[in-house]
């Protein structure tokens, strides 16, 4: 009989392969296996399996994390080792060599990875110190477990001491399996940028030595031999030869420094941060070993972090094996290493692995460089990464996804740092993670800069991206400011919101950018577009009335999706849905009709969507990071929303869904944005009659009008066909004539640069008079304030207060200057009014 070969139910972007669930697994059904051929996977032998469930309920990527004692630690020490020898070994300052010795010489163990034949990387156990040295040195690729932690949880229940290290994941997953704490047990994890296959660097060496990987021996990742600790090699030595690489020049290092090669987990990490998972946390002290300890030797520093009083208790007893241990600032250690964050993935990291898993290369090394350095790529922002809008995170998959049908490979979405909070729906960041890759998040405007250095094609939009309500200081970039004139510079579907434009909100809603300023911005950037597109009618004669260009009318981007798409995606929830129900998504409940809210059927129960206080009400007062509700999860939502008898919704992209899934629908009164974008669609697609709802007689008359779904869809499919037309042109038609725009781009710039220019003048000298070089006589202007000084001496200064009164002082004596209806001027001294002077009537 042939096994059924499953895969367990974790995904790509959450699975570690640490083998926490092989090893728990009562009947080995579980194995791990390179997937695609390099990274390792569990999966599970279905006709052994006996659905325990064990394996989900211990793995660390989804079980909450282990606290550590966070009041009084973690606490940092920069160290080396006392012994030269040791220090010389280790890649840094042999802290875990000091560790290691303490426990082998009172007849404990020591668990962590080696190499232990030609490149095989597994974890071992040892008990002899003069097998220490097969531990020594940074290991860049990914060790194999194995059942490991099953050995280590036999000699703890023998009462034998023991000490692990690895990477935080896999001391997450020795905690887990072991399921209690053991006090014979320590445990050290790793400054871990992130973990390439063991596939890649053995074919990688291969290349090198002709195919010799099996004989390597010897494999330095940081060999500080030759040039010291700051310029460390790569290096091995093989049969008939030694590879001996500068790190930075080595392509392989490079690759892993720069996050091309990284497992997908890695770039969206659950362990890299505080508090730590091990008792210990050790790592390179590098670039702080000058100014925080005066160490120039360039032999090796190493970090060394205490987790706990387990810890800290352990330390005290070696601290006379460091020659240096001296505590140092947290905060300092993580500004330089990855101790409270995770490595983000290289923009080409995607497409890298996919042209890897199908062997469309010659050379490994050659793929690696030309991953690195390639810039045609295709960048899309939005609002995505909301999390906390099911509408905006599928606009984003909806866009990426079709892109990706049409060239092959995911453009990818650009992070940024939005001033609104993240409400407790952990599966909406999880489906974005899973299924939208994304930039590192872009901090200010050098990073968002850094991007032209890999991407060609900038697209801005879906959603209301074109209104601005204050979440990011800079609405600018929503324009795509800063991109390159040289790329290709587009939109798809934004949104303006209204069919008006509105002063913009610069994240503070009291401070908004006069209009003129404003709009002359806007027209400037919108100069640069290669291709603009708007969401609604409205958005067309905006862009044309107000900033001189032409925009074509699209439909959102959901709909660049079949419902045959979605159910790929429905196919993955495990939700159990009741045979008849309507659903409710009302994201704005207090503007809604209670009747309307509470209404149910008696052979037809509702499923809310949705449940929370108002959105709207967060926004106006610029507080979405107290916004929280609950909701099913992003794909249960799809299942939901596709099985229902009807939609009552508010929200604009359940009106896109009902339509998709073709399901009635009532639409409650929409206030936020006003009823532009659901008015829009309904004309597009034909949907003439009145399908919003004031109260619950509105709502019952609605449903029992019904929808003729063969007119709507034949009207959608001519939009579709038009927007997915639109959409060849952006990734087609990328290098247009520029030099028209840019020109009228750099004149409304000119524009611009005057306008501010008049607005305030820079402060600055105006003048000087010098005699025989000497400054005798000063006028300077700062803002609001002149001054003129004689010989250094302050002499007059006049501060203006406001339009109508101003301060001076003439030898720091103040007098008070103030005028009255533009006829009256009068000047006074310590209150008393020196000389009043009136002007006569015209």
């Amino acid at each position: 009989m042939t096994n059924n070969i499953t895969r367990v139910s974790l995904t790509e972007s959450k699975c570690t392969g640490c083998a926490a669930c092989m090893n728990v697994c009562p009947k080995k059904a579980i194995t791990l296996k390179e997937r695609s051929g390099y990274f390792l996977f569990p999966e599970v032998d279905a006709s052994l399996c006996n659905d325990c469930g064990l394996c989900k309920s211990i793995c660390p990527a989804l079980k909450p994390l282990e606290e550590q004692e966070t009041r009084k630690y973690p606490v940092a020490y920069g160290c080396y080792a006392a012994d030269p020898e040791v220090r010389s070994k280790s890649t840094s300052g042999g802290a875990f060599t000091v560790l290691a010795k303490a426990v082998l010489n009172k007849g404990g163990y020591v668990c962590g990875a080696a190499f232990t034949e030609g490149l095989s990387l597994n974890h071992i156990i040892i008990s002899d110190i003069s097998d220490l040295d097969k531990f020594h040195g940074s290991k860049y690729i990914q060790s194999n477990t194995g059942f490991i932690y099953n050995d280590v949880r036999k000699l703890l229940d023998d009462g034998k001491s023991v000490l692990f290290v690895g990477t935080p994941c896999q001391v997450a997953a020795l905690k887990a399996v072991l399921g209690k704490k053991y006090d014979n047990l320590l445990t050290t994890d790793l400054f871990c940028h992130g973990v390439p296959p063991r596939k890649l660097f053995k074919q990688y060496v291969d290349e090198i030595t002709d195919g010799k990987s099996d004989t390597v021996k010897n494999v330095k990742f940081r060999d500080k031999s030759a040039e010291g600790w700051e310029n460390f090699h790569l290096s091995f030595d093989y049969d008939g030869g030694r590879y001996d690489s500068l790190g930075i020049d080595d392509t392989y290092f490079k690759a892993f420094r720069d996050c091309l090669t990284l497992r997908r987990s890695c770039t969206n990490c659950k362990f890299t941060e505080i508090p730590r998972q091990g008792d210990f946390t050790i790592g390179d002290f590098l670039a702080l070993a000058r100014k925080e300890l005066n160490i120039t030797d360039d032999k090796g520093v190493s970090t060394l972090i205490v987790n706990n009083e387990k810890a800290e208790n352990f330390l005290k007893s070696i601290k006379e094996d460091f020659a240096v241990l001296k505590q140092v600032e947290l905060k300092k250690i993580s500004a330089v290493n990855l101790l409270d964050a995770h490595s983000y993935p290289h923009a080409n990291a995607e497409r890298f692995k996919d042209a890897l898993y199908r062997g469309e290369y010659t050379s490994v090394k050659d793929l690696m460089n030309e991953y690195l350095i390639k810039n045609d790529n295709i960048a899309i922002l939005n609002w995505h990464n909301s999390h906390n809008n099911y509408g905006s995170v599928l606009t984003g998959y909806a866009l990426k996804e079709r892109i990706k049908q049409k060239i092959g490979y995911s453009p990818v979405h650009i992070i940024g740092y939005a001033k609104g909070g993240d409400p407790d729906i952990s599966d909406l960041i999880d489906f974005d993670h899973e299924y939208i890759p994304s930039t590192a998040p872009c901090r200010n405007d050098w990073e968002y800069r850094q991007l032209n250095k890999y991407y060609q094609t900038f697209i801005t939009g879906p959603d209301g991206v074109w209104r601005n309500m204050g979440f990011t200081s800079n609405f600018y970039i929503y324009l795509l400011d800063f991109a390159d004139i040289s790329k290709n510079i587009c939109s798809y579907a934004p949104s303006f919101g209204l069919n008006r434009i509105v002063n913009t909100s610069l994240g503070d809603p009291t401070e908004r950018v006069p209009t003129y300023r404003d709009l002359t911005k806007r027209k400037q950037l919108l100069k640069r577009f290669n291709h603009i597109s708007v969401r609604e009618e409205s958005g067309v004669a905006l862009c044309r009335d107000y900033f001189d260009v032409e925009a074509e009318h699209v439909l959102d981007a959901v709909f660049l999706l079949k419902e045959k798409d979605y159910q790929k995606l429905i196919d993955t929830s495990e939700l159990e849905i009741p045979e008849s129900y309507f659903c409710r998504y009302i994201i704005n409940p207090s503007c809604v009709d209670p009747e309307i809210i509470s209404y149910t059927e008696k052979d037809c129960p509702v499923i809310p969507l949705y449940e929370g206080k108002d959105h709207i009400t967060f926004v106006k007062q610029k507080k979405l990071n107290d916004w929280k509700y609950s909701g099913p999860k992003m794909v249960d939502w799809l299942k939901l929303m596709q099985g229902c008898k009807y939609l009552i919704t508010d929200s604009f992209h359940g009106l896109c869904f009902a339509i998709i899934f073709k399901k009635p629908f009532v639409l409650t009164n929409v206030t936020f944005a006003g009823q532009e974008r659901h008015k829009s669609l309904l004309k597009m697609l034909g949907i003439t009659d009145n399908r919003f709802a004031s109260t619950l007689e509105d709502c019952k008359r609605i449903l029992a009008t019904p929808i003729d779904w063969d007119a709507v869809y034949k009207k959608l499919e001519f939009w579709y066909q038009k927007s997915d037309a639109y959409l060849d042109k952006i990734l087609i038609d990328n290098k247009p004539d520029k030099t028209r725009n840019l020109l009228h781009s750099l004149e409304i710039q000119q524009e611009l640069n005057k306008t501010a220019s008049a607005a305030s003048k820079p402060a600055g000298s105006d003048w000087k008079l010098k005699i025989l070089g000497l400054s005798l006589l000063t006028k300077k202007t700062s803002g609001n304030t002149k001054k003129i000084r004689f010989l250094g001496i302050p002499v007059f200064r006049a501060k203006r207060k406001d339009k109508d009164r101003m301060r001076i002082y003439f030898f720091f004596l103040p007098f008070d200057l103030k005028t009255e209806n533009g006829k009256k001027t009068s000047l006074s001294f310590l209150r008393i009014k020196l000389f009043s002077l009136k002007r006569a009537a015209q």
